[in-house]
């Protein structure tokens, strides 16, 4: 696992699952794009705001590692949720 992966919160890592698909230049030009739909939610803002810098703090070249890592675990956690739901 990513040495990073434990420097966001749950809800950080959901989110970077949901816009991080390519680069990190990529992750960080989508979360920056969306961010000015969410100025009436102080609370989602901030999350944007928290997720970026720590975002930024990953080294390029350990980035990709980083998502492929938390595209792993939300696959993981995708799939337990299927099967609990059948159950």
């Amino acid at each position: 696992m990513s040495e990073y992966l434990h420097f966001f919160s749950g809800a950080e890592q959901e989110l970077i699952f949901r816009y991080g698909k390519n680069t990190k230049d990529e992750l960080l030009k989508d979360l920056t794009a969306t961010l000015p739909s969410f100025r009436e939610s102080p609370e989602i803002w901030h999350l944007f705001c928290g997720t970026m810098e720590k975002v930024r703090l990953i080294p390029d070249s350990k980035f990709p590692r980083f998502l492929a890592d938390i595209q792993a675990v939300y696959q993981e956690r995708q799939a337990i949720h299927q099967k609990e739901g059948r159950v």
